[in-house]
């Protein structure tokens, strides 16, 4: 059965989230997909070195689709990445799609009408997972500089005509307003500090003494080890 049109699970439902994958005993909802949206973190630049940041804000109360995410996520990254290049910018998601969806299972074929009956509640099966957004809700935040602005716009106008119920925008100025930037690990980051870190010092090779302090009264030196005698049969 092919996807269902975003319009049939568009409203706002109670939460069903809760799920576990390394306590099975504790996950309560079962047999729930894998996220379709799996990058959160995209761009090269550090947030504290940004002059600006846009985010693009929800313009009503919805579910949002993993898919719709991932789509606009793929359109705005594929704006910054042409246009501003990626260590011009810092791309956040900041939704992550923890409400599962449920779906009725029909039929299709001779008889399938008497099979579909007597439903008035019932509870269907998961078969995908949304981002429960609420109205002025961030979904996705971009740290670049000034100059850079307009195209940032762009990326996010396109990302927003993959989202129901609109979308706005809110610029805040880095340097006159004070925010809390995402903390950011990178690989290239761990591969650079791994580089620069001293190489280990193995077992038997000499090493260089590190130099006295001024006024340090001298330590005693070893007493050198007897050499044993091999005694041959």
């Amino acid at each position: 059965m092919g996807l269902k049109p975003g319009r049939t699970i568009r409203e706002l439902r109670r939460p069903w989230t809760r799920t576990a994958k390394k306590k099975v005993k504790m996950s309560f909802v079962r047999g729930v997909p894998d996220s379709r949206l799996r990058a959160f973190d995209m761009g090269d630049l550090d947030p504290r070195k940004a002059d600006i940041e846009i985010d693009l804000l929800s313009g009503g109360t919805f579910q949002i689709r993993d898919n719709a995410m991932e789509s606009a996520r793929v359109m705005a990254n594929k704006v910054f990445e042409k246009k501003i290049l990626r260590e011009n910018y810092y791309f956040k998601v900041r939704k992550y799609p923890h409400q599962c969806l449920r779906e009725h299972s029909m039929l299709t074929g001779a008889g399938a009408d008497r099979l579909s009956s007597g439903m008035r509640k019932a509870f269907g099966h998961p078969t995908g997972r949304a981002v429960i957004a609420k109205k002025g809700e961030c979904l996705m935040s971009v740290y670049t500089m000034k100059k850079f602005e307009d195209y940032a716009k762009e990326g996010f106008y396109r990302a927003g005509q993959k989202i129901p119920g609109g979308f706005k925008y809110r610029i805040l100025d880095l340097k006159k307003v004070k925010v809390k930037f995402p903390t950011v690990k990178r690989h290239k980051e761990e591969e650079l500090a791994a580089l620069a870190a001293p190489a280990p010092v193995k077992t038997g090779t000499p090493t260089a003494a590190t130099p006295a302090k001024p006024g340090a009264t001298p330590a005693p030196s070893a007493a050198p080890e007897k050499e044993e005698k091999v005694k041959k049969k």
